[in-house]
């Protein structure tokens, strides 16, 4: 079986889906949900101590008490 190479209208179509969602407003993607500002946090944290693994768990829950306490 020999596969279809793409022409420029297959091509097209299958781009057009990513156009639409490369347009979303701002204001949808701009919203960061706590688990976002949590996992952003959790991942400072892993940098800060120089990428080193074994503490996922750690910098998780570290993260998620300086976010939430900040929501309080």
């Amino acid at each position: 079986m020999v596969a279809k190479q793409p022409t420029a209208e297959t091509d097209k179509k299958r781009t057009q889906g990513r156009d639409a969602a490369s347009e979303m407003p701002e204001a949808v993607s701009a919203v960061e949900t706590p688990h976002q500002r949590i996992a952003e946090r959790a991942y400072r944290l892993y940098q800060d101590r120089g990428a080193e693994d074994g503490h996922a768990l750690e910098d998780w829950l570290q993260a998620e008490q300086e976010v939430l306490g900040e929501e309080s």
